[in-house]
């Protein structure tokens, strides 16, 4: 009767409650796969500011150490009685954030890099921030924007350089009382957006000097010089001088564009090793005239190459112009042609004065250039090295740059056969 109806219930209850356990569990594991799965790194945070949950894409950011306690133990936010460890980076920033010391933050990411993780220590909101997340920076700007999020209930943002020079841009928005905060990495797009910053400044500054010195030399001419056919003649060649670097200037630009753009370059077979000597002699008078010392080595087995002729001629007449004007007059450059065993590498060694190492990453970047001054007075457009670049790729190669200050500068451009090896 009655109890035959109550435990009927009861094992309905249990059942029910089972399925409903069991819908919840594979509910956590979708979640938590997609929480893994995320490019984007996501740190949980309760309403104390411990950090309940993170996923590796954190981890992979942050170039934290995995460790094997478990989140609840206190991943990267002990609550160990007693004093905090001295020491402790992560503690140290902390108790600097919490106390609105901007010195201390400074001096933590100065150490550390600006990577932030909630620790134990005072609540960063027991005193209100003088400074708002966007005037704050680093670590301080994360943890304003956390604290915030959690105390006005409003969605905050921040921007977070980690120690390896990542720029992440940091969204943290209230959730359970606590905080749910992702960090999303923008390092290529903030790059991209540098390069195109100063893309436009340099390319603006090498039209404005043939353009003015064109204008001078125009304005001299209709204001009389005509009369002088001694300064007609100078002035004329003024112009026709700088009309020819806009000419070339012009052209090294859609050069680079049709390459970005994805124009295919010949596939031909070529006497690569042919080219290679016509253009070093070519350039030697020029090297003659420059006091500097130019030789050729080429390897006298080479397979046949598949590629196109004009871009090796183009690659090597922009790496040797770039070692002619960066060594001085008593130097020598080395070219050098070799077979490896998935094409050719071509290597331009010179003893000129060398590029630091803070300016290897850009030397390949149009318009960039290390010293300006000197790079102006040996001529060019400015885009060689950039020329170079694009053209190896699109021959599906690489190329390398080695240098030391005072010693000299090697540029290696390896090339693929454009097909399977010829045996």
């Amino acid at each position: 009767g009655e109890v035959a109806e109550l435990a009927a219930c009861a094992a309905r209850l249990c059942r029910t409650h089972a399925a409903r356990e069991a819908t919840l569990a594979r509910e956590r594991d979708a979640l938590a796969q997609i929480l893994d799965r995320m490019a984007e790194g996501v740190m949980v945070v309760d309403r104390d500011g411990r950090v309940e949950r993170t996923n590796p894409s954190l981890d992979r950011l942050l170039e934290l150490r995995p460790s094997a306690e478990p989140v609840g133990a206190g991943r990267w936010s002990r609550e160990a009685a007693g004093a905090s460890p001295a020491g402790d980076p992560f503690v140290e920033l902390g108790e600097a954030c919490a106390t609105q010391n901007v010195a201390r933050v400074r001096a933590h990411e100065s150490a550390h890099g600006s990577v932030w993780l909630r620790r134990s220590g005072p609540s960063p909101t027991a005193t209100e921030p003088h400074s708002t997340p966007g005037e704050a920076t680093g670590s301080h700007a994360v943890q304003l924007a956390c604290s915030r999020a959690m105390t006005t209930g409003a969605v905050q943002e921040a921007l977070l350089t980690t120690a390896a020079g990542r720029t992440l841009v940091v969204t943290a928005a209230p959730a359970g009382g606590g905080a749910v905060v992702v960090f999303h990495d923008i390092t290529e797009m903030h790059r991209a957006l540098e390069v195109r910053r100063d893309f436009v400044a340099n390319a603006s500054h090498e039209l404005k000097t043939p353009v003015a010195a064109i204008l001078g030399a125009a304005e001299t001419l209709t204001g009389g010089g005509l009369a002088d056919s001694a300064v007609a003649a100078r002035f004329t060649a003024t112009i026709h001088r700088h009309a020819q670097r806009l000419a070339h200037l012009i052209d090294d630009l859609l050069a680079i564009s049709r390459l970005e753009a994805g124009t295919p370059v010949e596939r031909r077979p070529v006497a690569i090793g042919e080219v290679v000597a016509e253009v070093c002699g070519l350039l030697e008078e020029s090297f003659c005239g420059a006091g500097v010392a130019l030789t050729c080595h080429i390897d006298a087995n080479l397979a046949p190459w598949r590629g196109d002729r004009r871009a090796v001629e183009e690659i090597l007449t922009n790496l040797l112009d770039n070692a002619r004007g960066y060594t001085p007059a008593g130097g020598a450059v080395e070219v050098r042609l070799a077979a490896t065993d998935h094409g050719v590498a071509l290597r331009v060694r010179d003893t000129g004065i060398g590029i630091a190492a803070e300016h290897l990453d850009r030397i390949f970047e149009r318009f960039y250039r290390v010293d300006p001054a000197r790079s102006r007075a040996a001529g060019g457009t400015g885009l060689g090295l950039a020329l170079v670049k694009h053209l190896t790729d699109a021959l599906g190669g690489k190329v390398a740059v080695a240098s030391e200050v005072g010693v000299g500068t090697t540029f290696t451009v390896e090339l693929p056969y454009g097909e399977e090896r010829p045996s």
